[in-house]
């Protein structure tokens, strides 16, 4: 019998691990605890993956269906799909609490044969648990929200994470690195040397904090304009105590959007070499995969110019 058992170990030990698709959701990012009771997904829970898909025209791809891929040393996932909104946005995450940084996540538009059309790659990142992959495809899209789509070119987005970076501890028996920042940011989008966007509030020509998600550390926001809105410039993000600690992140013009990953003690993330390691214990048996499409809201654009010095 103890020769069955020990057969039966090695045999579990052996299989390779599966992420296992549980749906589509909108929000918010959940994970299962251990009480199988369903939670806001922690720093050290989740792996998000977020992006834009444009095509050839420089206009959003509305709608299209995304395969999206996690693979590391011992896990893998059926590729998932995921849909891009009114704005060619998506966000995917995996309920991961390993992460191997020779590990891949890749992001595909695959096209009605099943051939890629766009498609793009990275190697998973231990320290900010995210990664952010943009795809443009050749063709042009026709499709659109008519309350949303017409708004792409009085848009401009910042997306990101803020993180704390810490000593090494263990959560759930993995080493993590950094907790997530606690509290609001501000946010000033800087259209050039003059010109000020920030995210308006009941007292003109003040810029409502936005805050942080404290699970994660995540932020998004989208400034909208009552005409084009020129996607240049730069994206200033500022935190801690008295909003005295700032980061500036360039808007790419192609996809319209900022995208910015701060470390707020200013160590900055550590790096990680991209070769084989050993693989998580053995109850790295069973990852968990979740799905959402996530809609990005913006607010009217408060202009304001800064005063004479």
């Amino acid at each position: 019998m103890r020769r069955v058992l020990a057969i039966a170990a090695l045999a579990l030990a052996l299989a390779p691990a599966v992420a296992l698709a549980q749906g589509t959701l909108e929000a918010p990012i959940t994970c299962t605890g251990a009480d199988g009771r369903v939670h806001s997904c922690a720093y050290g829970e989740a792996y998000v993956v977020s992006g834009r898909v444009i095509d050839a025209y420089g206009d959003p791809v509305v709608g299209a269906s995304l395969d999206v891929a996690l693979s590391e040393k011992g896990v893998s996932s059926t590729p998932t799909k995921a849909l891009t909104n009114c704005f060619g946005d998506f966000t995917t995450w995996f309920e991961v609490r390993h992460v191997d940084p020779a590990g891949t996540v890749s992001v595909t538009l695959p096209s009605a044969n099943g051939v890629a059309e766009a498609s793009a790659n990275a190697f998973l990142d231990p320290f900010w648990r995210r990664t952010d992959l943009n795809l443009t495809w050749q063709g042009q899209d026709t499709r659109s929200c008519a309350d949303q789509t017409p708004l792409w070119p009085d848009r401009v987005t910042v997306t990101g994470r803020l993180l704390d970076r810490v000593p090494d501890q263990q959560v759930n028996g993995e080493t993590v690195q950094a907790t997530p920042y606690v509290g609001p940011v501000h946010l000033r989008f800087w259209e050039n040397d003059s010109t000020l966007h920030c995210p308006p509030s009941d007292h003109p020509g003040v810029c409502e904090p936005v805050f942080v998600n404290q699970s994660r550390g995540d932020f998004r926001y989208s400034w909208v304009s009552q005409g084009p809105l020129q996607p240049v410039g730069h994206v200033e993000v500022l935190w801690g105590e008295n909003f005295t600690r700032s980061a500036n992140f360039t808007v790419d013009p192609k996809y319209r959007y900022a995208l910015a990953y701060v470390e707020g003690t200013g160590q900055g993330a550590p790096t990680f070499s991209h070769a084989s390691r050993t693989p998580a214990p053995g109850l790295v048996a069973t990852l968990a995969l979740a799905l959402a499409s996530a809609l990005a809201f913006g607010r009217r654009v408060l202009v304001r110019r800064p005063p004479p010095r």
